[in-house]
């Protein structure tokens, strides 16, 4: 984690009892520092497919008793799964329902197997994502030399997509340009002998 993020998620801690203070606002430069951040964690971590957690949990439910039921109820049931799960990786799951099938003898429920996936992925890291995720959605607010800073991070974006485009089109064969590219390249061209 960046060290520019740590003072948005790090808890204060207020007579040993651990408090965290959601800031008012963040910058557009830890706005792009968190997105990145979390786009890091979810490609390190994909999620489950729903086919993985419906396999998992119907495997793990096998082992007990099951009354039968419409099969409408049993997919509103694998939905229920599903929206408590969907967030971890494969491997946390994996781990919650072993430990779940070897050390328990009541049937699971999705908070206890989330529980045992929080606790597989690390507490502190899902609380350190989550405050992030928090955090990204907090209003902008930024100084004039960020701003200026934006600004030049944009508009050399915006000149690298120009430049892109334009070598793409200068590589076409020239019977394939359009009206508009011969015209451009013509001034181009043109500008480019004068200087």
């Amino acid at each position: 984690m960046m060290d520019s993020l740590k003072p948005l998620v790090v808890p204060k801690y207020l007579n040993g009892i651990e408090c965290w203070d959601k800031p008012k606002s963040i910058t557009s430069l830890q706005k792009r520092e968190i997105y990145n951040y979390l786009h890091s964690v979810r490609n390190a971590y994909p999620p489950a497919s729903e086919i993985y957690i419906k396999a998992r949990i119907a495997t793990l439910l096998s082992h007990y008793f099951q009354a039968t039921t419409n099969s409408d109820i049993n997919q509103m049931v694998g939905t229920d799964w599903i929206d408590c799960l969907a967030v971890f990786p494969n491997e946390c799951i994996k781990e919650a329902v072993n430990w779940w099938r070897d050390n328990e003898t009541k049937k699971p429920t999705p908070a206890n197997i989330r529980k045992l996936a929080i606790k597989s992925f690390g507490i502190i890291e899902w609380e350190r994502i989550e405050r992030l995720k928090e955090c990204y959605k907090l209003p902008i607010v930024d100084s004039e030399n960020e701003l200026k800073e934006n600004e030049v991070i944009i508009r050399t974006a915006q000149t690298k997509r120009r430049v892109s485009r334009l070598t793409k089109l200068a590589m076409k064969p020239k019977q394939n340009w359009t009206n508009w590219e011969h015209k451009f390249f013509r001034v181009m061209g043109a500008r480019c002998k004068n200087q």
